[in-house]
């Protein structure tokens, strides 16, 4: 069964990724795929005796409010390899007429007349804090946070291991895999954690 008008439909799959791979530094998270412009399948397996783990997109942060502004930013995932500081976008969380479904800090919903601002700062390669340049005004609740990865700097990525936790989600060993496969596919850059060197895994696109 295929999904109407999707890219899926074609009569044949090109793979623009190797089929196969391995973990090159144990220990160390590695990205093995860049942003695409558009992904109709992803497919990743592990294919070792022991477990990998994988995140996608970019690093990622939680804004912090106090009486309606934006105070700090508390960082969840830094990410390593950025060669260029991500752009904060802030998104939702203005609480007009204290209407609280109009208050989620979800991308689509509306921001306060007076939005806050705010850039990234990188140590290494690694996002490690967020500076308010203007906190804004009139926030309801905490807006969603997105660390958009500059179209300049194709390297940076979440990182599966941060601050050495499992941060990424888990492929188990001997063939466990996750997929996207239809209209909602990730299309952000891929990394991937595995202890040992030389453990191999799959890891396959199409556009």
């Amino acid at each position: 069964m295929h999904l109407p008008n999707t890219q899926d439909q074609a009569g044949y799959t090109q793979l623009l990724a190797p089929t196969t791979s391995t973990i090159t530094t144990g220990g160390t998270s590695q990205r093995c795929l860049g942003r695409s412009i558009s992904r109709s399948l992803l497919f990743i397996q592990n294919l070792s005796t022991g477990p990998l783990y994988v995140e996608i997109g970019d690093a990622r942060a939680r804004a912090n409010l106090n009486f309606g502004v934006v105070y700090s930013f508390t960082i969840l995932n830094g990410g390593f390899g950025y060669t260029i500081p991500p752009k904060v976008v802030l998104w939702g969380g203005w609480n007009q007429n204290n209407q609280k479904m109009v208050a989620s800090g979800q991308y689509g919903y509306p921001v306060p007349p007076h939005p806050a601002a705010a850039h990234a700062v990188l140590t290494g390669g690694v996002v490690t804090s967020i500076v308010v340049d203007d906190p804004g005004l009139l926030y309801g609740i905490a807006p969603e946070v997105e660390l958009r990865g500059d179209p300049l700097d194709p390297h940076g990525v979440a990182d599966p291991y941060y601050a050495t936790t499992n941060s990424g989600f888990l492929l188990q060993p001997n063939g466990g895999n996750v997929e996207w496969n239809g209209t909602i596919c990730p299309t952000g850059p891929v990394a991937i954690w595995g202890a040992v060197n030389g453990q191999p895994f799959t890891l396959r696109w199409t556009p």
